[in-house]
């Protein structure tokens, strides 16, 4: 069985857990390796497994000149 497919089935199984970040509302269905919510929206399962539930990236302290720093050391 293969990880999405491993992914897939334990999410089926435990939908209550998670809900969807674009309404608030539980999903009810693991689709072709998608979550699907009430309101029909939906998450895709990569093929490594994981589920992304950011709707856009977030600002973090590190930047480019920070992490060229750190390697120089």
């Amino acid at each position: 069985m293969k990880k999405i497919e491993k992914v897939s089935s334990w999410l089926c199984d435990h939908l209550a857990l998670f809900s969807c970040p674009v309404c608030h509302e539980k999903f009810i269905r693991v689709n072709n390796q998608q979550l699907v919510c009430v309101n029909g929206h939906r998450l895709n399962i990569n093929k490594h497994g994981y589920v992304y539930f950011l709707q856009k990236g977030v600002k973090s302290e590190y930047d480019r000149e920070m992490l060229l720093a750190r390697r120089q050391l």
